[in-house]
Formats: structure tokens, sequence, C-alpha cells
């Protein structure tokens, strides 16, 4: 016996949390995972036809500090998700810089691994950073998939490297970005 299953949609906007004003180019990403994308002009999104449930979606994009926000799908309904995103001071990040420093994927197709590494680096020769998000895109024939580090203290003048895995299923990765970076005020 197998159960039947449920399908709703969600209609998205994100709005600069300044001046209610739509943001294009926002990446918007599910979990449980549905599709990846990209707001339009206005800020608009949509995902339809997804299976009936409760979905957390992050939207995130460089100067901007990413936000998640939680909805419930249900059968044959449009749920509405409004999404607000507060600007970086861009001189808060003036000083921090990453640069993803090599990657390579692992493993069968079906089921492989991208390892990333990656160097982060306090540019200022007298501020210390209390703490800092550095966000990678990872581009696949499929998708887009995310990842942040959160890390803290971060002297004048320091580096540091350091690296991750994440897990890429059914796709090849073409490539792996810095997409934004964050520090606290």
């Amino acid at each position: 016996m197998v159960d039947p299953q449920f399908f709703g949609n969600i209609d998205g906007t994100v709005l600069n949390s300044s001046d209610n004003s739509g943001i294009d180019g926002v990446s918007i990403e599910t979990a449980p995972a549905t599709e990846a994308l990209l707001t339009g002009n206005n800020g608009s999104f949509q995902l339809k036809n997804i299976p009936a449930g409760t979905y957390q979606i992050k939207a995130s994009k460089p100067d901007y500090k990413s936000k998640s926000v939680s909805i419930e799908v249900r059968e044959n309904k449009t749920a509405t998700a409004k999404i607000l995103l507060e600007p970086i001071d861009e001189a808060t990040t003036q000083n921090l810089q990453a640069r993803v420093t090599s990657w390579f994927q692992t493993g069968p197709a079906d089921s492989s691994y991208v390892d990333i590494e990656y160097q982060v680096g306090n540019n200022s020769s007298s501020n210390t950073i209390d703490e800092f998000e550095v966000y990678f895109d990872i581009h696949t024939n499929q998708q887009t998939l995310y990842y942040e580090v959160r890390d803290s203290t971060l002297a004048p003048g320091e580096q540091n490297i350091g690296s991750f895995k994440k897990f890429v299923h059914n796709s090849q990765v073409d490539s792996v970005t810095v997409s934004g970076l964050w520090v606290k005020n």
C-alpha cells in the first residue's frame, strides 16, 4: 500500500528591510530540498507542485544578511512567504577577504562529495574581527548548493586556511565560489 502524496505551492517575495523594495537575484534554497532558484526583478519567486509539509526557506545574497523562514505547504494550497533581508554595511566587510583555494569531487556520481579548501584573511592593520561568516556557492550541472562557514576572532593581518566537505547527489560540480561575507558589527 502506498500513501498518496499531496502537493502545494509557495509564492514568495524577498524585500530590502530598509526600504521594502524587492531584491532581484537572491538565492532561494529550501530544506527539505526542492530546487534552488533566484528571485526575479521585483524580488518574487515561486515553487510549484512541491510535496506538502513544513519547509525552511533560506534567502541569501552578497551584501545582505542571510535569513531563513519556516512555512507550511498544504495540499492544493499556495502558501505565501515574505522575507526581509537586512543590508550589510559595506564598511564592515571591507577588511575581510575570502577565496576558494581548491576543490575536487570524489566518489561515484550518484553519491559523491566535493572537498573544498579556502583562505580567509583580515586585511586591516589595526582592527580585530570578532565574528564572521563566509558564504559559498557550489555550482553543479543541475543546481546551485550553498554552504556557510562561521568563525570568530581574526586578528589584524591574520590569515586562516579551512576546509569542508559537501554531499553532492547525482550532480557534476562545475565551480565553487565565495558568494558573500558577513562581519559582526
